[in-house]
């Protein structure tokens, strides 16, 4: 009889026991499931918080326009007459040159051209661009600088590297456009020999 009472309370034990370890899983799922939650609330509040650069605001577009002549020289021959010389020096509609824009106050291979300046018979033009500082070249100017191009000549006298690198470099024009622009006059003066390149001296025959 004693066996079988001994036998019955550590039935109890083992059954209190089993229920007590069943209540701590059960309360410890739970409070590792409410720690996820959380955890994944803190996680997901985060990511929303991150926010997404706004775009940069579009610049302004402006107008610039204005006129390109261009000035000739009197280049020899029997002595011109006083109209001759005024008619020759009267600033006529540049329409023999075409001038490109670059973004920056430099000339370089890196920045593309972005727009082209072409005159009407009155030697006018006008172009829309954004608000910035736009360099305005020669035809030259567009395509790589090839040094030895300019080296071969027998007519004209090579000033050096520097000095065509420099003059390739160089804008013919700097514009810093803030606003619109409609006086922009540009006058081009037209050599007898060459193109005006200060870097090709002509040592050629001179005209009679």
């Amino acid at each position: 009889m004693i066996h079988i009472l001994t036998r019955i309370n550590r039935l109890r034990t083992i059954r209190f026991i089993l229920i007590i370890l069943c209540g701590l899983l059960i309360v410890g799922g739970e409070a590792y499931a409410q720690q996820s939650s959380k955890n994944a609330k803190k996680k997901y509040s985060k990511r929303k918080k991150v926010k997404k650069k706004a775009p940069a605001p579009a610049l302004p577009v402006f107008t610039l326009s204005g006129k390109i002549m261009m000035v000739e020289s009197y280049c020899g021959g029997a002595a011109p007459s006083r109209e001759l010389l005024n008619e020759i020096k009267r600033p006529k509609p540049c329409l023999e040159k075409y001038f490109f824009i670059k973004k920056g106050d430099a000339n370089s291979a890196k920045n593309p051209v972005i727009d082209v300046i072409k005159v009407d018979s009155t030697g006018s033009f006008s172009i829309k661009l954004k608000q910035g500082v736009y360099c305005i070249i020669q035809d030259f100017q567009t395509k790589p600088l090839q040094l030895e191009n300019y080296k071969s000549s027998t007519l004209y006298q090579y000033q050096g590297d520097d000095c065509m690198r420099k003059f390739w470099a160089d804008c013919y024009q700097t514009v810093d456009l803030k606003s619109n622009v409609s006086d922009l006059n540009i006058t081009v003066y037209k050599k007898c020999f060459g193109d005006g390149n200060p870097c090709m001296q002509y040592t050629g025959p001179m005209p009679p």
